[in-house]
């Protein structure tokens, strides 16, 4: 079985795809042959399911959630954050053995620990949730959320650090926004407010999976109060609470710019009305969350 699948991601990259997925599909491939020459297979026989998935939001802190999960003694986390295989193109190719690629990622299961993962992209695809239903249906969902305004700001930030050149935050708010009341005129690929957009997200998870098996956490807590978040994914989890944390700041970014009240209107659309649903879902004041643009 192992050597079958390690053929069939050999072949997949030889298919023309996105280069961002032939990524994906050369770092799987390359862990795959790394862990095969390691243990000779025996890992992959195991094929032991992952218990729990954070599954975002992008930009929610789910880096931080990573990194404190890891050092939990009861968890077992794999040797990367984002495996991503749920929400990759080529799964429909490997699902037949999700289970054993899967496994690829982790170290030999012990005993007394559950497995874990963490890919903020899992909460924005119904494809991805409906993989993980797939590969497992009594999984337990960690969705961390943070303020629609910041998270967006963020996303864009983050973005154009990176070199994508989505025009200023203004007008790519303008070009997304007229992409969702005019479907036709989009120009390009953005997600900014889509995936600050809470509702639909969770909605689509609980069509999929019992509210007992979603977590909802306030991901400034977890970055300003992070022993008290902590506290309540672990009674999710069934684990002992963890010791003593102190706050983790991974991935901070510069920020040369501000949100103008320009911005604020065009995200107000879209954010205040998700806002209204969003109390519904979670256990905190979302107040603070409103545009300071509408408190003036």
């Amino acid at each position: 079985m192992a050597q079958r699948e390690l053929s069939l991601l050999n072949s997949i990259q030889h298919q023309i795809m996105p280069k961002n997925i032939l990524k994906e599909v050369n770092r799987c491939r390359t862990r795959f042959k790394q862990r095969f020459e390691e243990v000779k297979v025996s890992n992959v026989r195991y094929n032991e399911k992952c218990n729990f998935l954070g599954i975002g939001v992008m930009k929610g802190g789910t880096t931080a959630l990573d990194a404190f999960m890891r050092n939990h003694p009861q968890l077992q986390m794999p040797y990367q954050k984002e495996i991503s295989l749920f929400d990759a193109k080529y799964y429909d190719l490997v699902k037949g053995f999700a289970g054993n690629v899967h496994s690829i990622y982790f170290p030999k299961p012990e005993e007394g620990r559950i497995r874990g993962e963490v890919t903020p992209n899992y909460c924005f695809k119904p494809k991805a949730l409906e993989n993980i239903y797939n590969y497992n249906p009594e999984a337990k969902l960690i969705l961390l959320l943070r303020n629609p305004y910041l998270r967006c700001f963020s996303h864009w930030n983050m973005r154009k650090q990176k070199g994508v050149k989505h025009g200023t935050f203004i007008e790519a708010l303008e070009n997304e926004d007229l992409f969702i009341r005019e479907p036709e005129k989009r120009r390009f690929l953005i997600e900014y407010i889509a995936r600050s957009l809470y509702v639909p997200q969770i909605q689509s998870i609980l069509e999929l999976f019992d509210k007992e098996q979603l977590l909802i956490v306030n991901s400034e807590e977890l970055l300003n109060e992070p022993n008290g978040a902590l506290n309540k994914v672990t009674e999710f989890l069934g684990l002992d609470p963890f010791e003593n944390v102190t706050p983790k700041l991974v991935h901070k970014r510069d920020y040369d710019s501000v949100i103008t009240p320009d911005c604020y209107e065009i995200m107000e659309k879209h954010f205040e009305s998700d806002l209204d649903e969003l109390g519904k879902y979670v256990s905190w004041s979302l107040d603070e969350w409103r545009s300071p643009r509408l408190a003036e």
